[in-house]
């Protein structure tokens, strides 16, 4: 999920805006809003700031999310690994014990099975 294109526009077109409320550049502008415009200009930072610390947040958690991830597949990746060492042996004995010896040309001496 790609954040930064969507805020940056937003942000740039923030930026406009406040920059033209601090000149009080607006073509029917008055002396008795210009009050109020500084008020506007100060709300427009405030919320600013808190996209950003939205936005950082946000970051935050997802990093915190695919880190706790990560950390599950560690652990299950550590238990397959720990089972298949265990029957490992097993098939190991069980493919060797299957065979059929008496039809294999190097095992028809009493020493045949114990070489393989």
């Amino acid at each position: 999920m790609d954040l930064e294109s969507p805020f940056s526009e937003i942000a740039a077109t923030s930026r406009t805006r406040r920059s033209r409320l601090r000149r009080h550049d607006f073509p029917a502008r008055s002396s008795a809003i210009r009050p109020y415009l500084g008020d506007v200009h100060d709300h427009v930072l405030l919320v600013n700031e808190a996209i950003v610390d939205l936005r950082e947040r946000l970051t935050a958690a997802f990093e915190e999310s695919l880190l706790l991830s990560a950390t599950r597949q560690n652990d299950i990746i550590k238990k397959l690994g720990s089972w298949a060492a265990i029957l490992a042996v097993p098939t190991a004995v069980a493919g060797i014990y299957g065979m059929n010896f008496k039809y294999m040309n190097t095992c028809r001496s009493w020493s045949g099975p114990s070489a393989i």
